[in-house]
């Protein structure tokens, strides 16, 4: 019962799904052809009500390692300030190993972390398949990927 309280349902996916479209089409005038991509929990369906909301800004074809090269996080922030209605406390956080852009989007309530070129996402992912394709009901799932 209590597990039915804490998951993610269909309308939180759903809604997580729609702050990702409204990033991609503010990100997309600015860069053409950018894919706006979530990962973490809420892709790996091991989300909670409450958990971050992972988004990558992904500007080229083969993103890079964590690499910022060719980025202006400036700019990002920017866009994020003065074109994507409802988003709050824009906090960079650039001297991470993977630099982001900590936000709320208000409407939501979701905090949102934006990586950009992020490969990071990719190795995730396969990971992530591999373990639940391993463990059957889910359970360890969250120890490996936190």
């Amino acid at each position: 019962m209590l597990m039915q309280h804490l998951c993610l349902i269909d309308e939180d996916i759903e809604l997580r799904r729609l702050v990702c479209q409204l990033l991609q089409e503010v990100f997309g005038e600015v860069y053409p052809g950018a894919l706006v991509v979530p990962f973490g929990s809420t892709v790996s369906g091991v989300g909670w009500k409450g958990s971050d909301l992972d988004v990558c800004l992904l500007t080229s074809a083969v993103p890079s390692q964590c690499d910022d090269t060719g980025v202006d996080y400036s700019l990002v922030i920017d866009m994020l300030r003065s074109f994507t209605p409802g988003c709050t406390n824009i906090i960079p956080v650039l001297t991470a190993k993977c630099p982001l852009v900590k936000f709320t989007h208000q409407p939501s309530g979701l905090s949102c972390d934006l990586s950009v070129n992020n490969r990071y996402l990719r190795w995730l992912k396969t990971v992530s398949s591999t373990f639940q394709d391993i463990d059957f009901d889910g359970s360890l799932l969250p120890l490996f990927i936190n």
